[in-house]
């Protein structure tokens, strides 16, 4: 009896423990005190109820459990993108150019419009694309999901200039990458490289990559176009506003 539970006890606990590592892996930038004390505290109080009631009592507060964590810091995060949409004039769009949507193929995007203001003083009105995915893995009794994210930009036909083109299409060749850089990103995810780096069939041009959502990477995708990207004189000037 006392063996059975102690398994019992390091089956669950163990279980618990990896479901909230990856809870504090999701809210560690958002809260990163609160990613850290809130889920050992659902640990703590389930294991609790699984000492003194039962584990399937413990079990079944488990989803809900999950579910608020997931929502307490889903809001962290929206409030820490707010300011750095508001900073960059990244507004929500009232347009949604087909074709490149089309392009970009079905990935949950949602679609704003940016402007960008270069190191000349001058601006550049783009779109910007979020996307994500999830995927399911099946292993014997267990599953497991995990979520990947994406990040294009976009520029209307004739706004950006062939040089930068042949620069954005370039940087998506990892022939020339070392044996280490291979290495590296066999096993984490390639944030740099763009996936993507065409044009759309109404002759927008698209760049699209993998990346993780958090302000830091959306942060160097702006610094990199704001130090590459070169237009023509024809560029679009939007005279319609966003909508926020």
């Amino acid at each position: 009896m006392n063996q059975d539970f102690f398994y019992k006890n390091l089956f669950f606990g163990g279980f618990y423990g990896v479901v909230f590592f990856l809870i504090y892996l999701f809210g560690r930038k958002a809260a990163p005190k609160l990613a850290i004390w809130l889920p050992v505290a659902c640990w703590a109080g389930l294991m609790l109820i699984m000492l003194t009631l039962s584990g399937t009592n413990s079990f079944a507060l488990l989803i809900p459990v999950m579910i608020i964590l997931l929502f307490v810091f889903r809001k962290r995060i929206d409030e820490q993108f707010q300011p750095f949409f508001q900073e960059n004039r990244i507004y929500k769009s009232n347009h949604i150019p087909e074709s490149v949507l089309k392009l970009l193929g079905e990935r949950n995007w949602s679609c704003a419009q940016g402007t960008l203001t270069l190191q000349t003083g001058e601006s550049l009105n783009y779109y910007w694309w979020q996307g994500w995915t999830t995927s399911t893995v099946h292993t014997g009794k267990s599953t497991v999901t995990s979520s990947n994210h994406y990040l294009a930009v976009s520029f209307g036909p004739s706004d950006v200039t062939e040089e930068f083109k042949k620069l954005a299409k370039a940087a998506m060749d990892t022939s020339h990458f070392t044996f280490k850089q291979r290495f590296k990103r066999f096993f984490v995810l390639d944030t740099d490289t763009p996936y993507l780096a065409t044009e759309a069939a109404d002759g927008s041009f698209v760049i699209a990559w993998n990346t993780h959502q958090d302000i830091e990477h959306y942060t160097k995708r702006l610094h990199w176009l704001k130090q590459n990207v070169t237009f023509t004189p024809q560029r679009a000037l939007w005279t319609t506003r966003y909508s926020n």
